[in-house]
């Protein structure tokens, strides 16, 4: 991962973790962090060429995960 890569994923973490902070206390805004993540793991791994297989994963665990924190 070069240096503006791991910079970008970085802030991307900083700032979904800021969102999740805020003094809103909406269910479903706390819940969409684990989304947002895995979903920018995913477009991630798709610009390394990663087999799909993985990506299926990601995207399902990432929505599985979601529909865990909203019930």
């Amino acid at each position: 991962m070069d240096d503006r890569t791991a910079r970008g994923f970085r802030a991307f973490i900083l700032h979904m973790e800021r969102s999740t902070r805020q003094k809103s206390s909406s269910p479903c805004r706390r819940s969409t962090f684990p989304l947002m993540f895995f979903l920018f793991l995913s477009c991630f791994f798709l610009s390394k060429d990663v087999s799909s297989d993985i990506l299926a994963f990601i995207i399902f665990a990432s929505v599985g995960l979601h529909i865990i924190s909203i019930a």
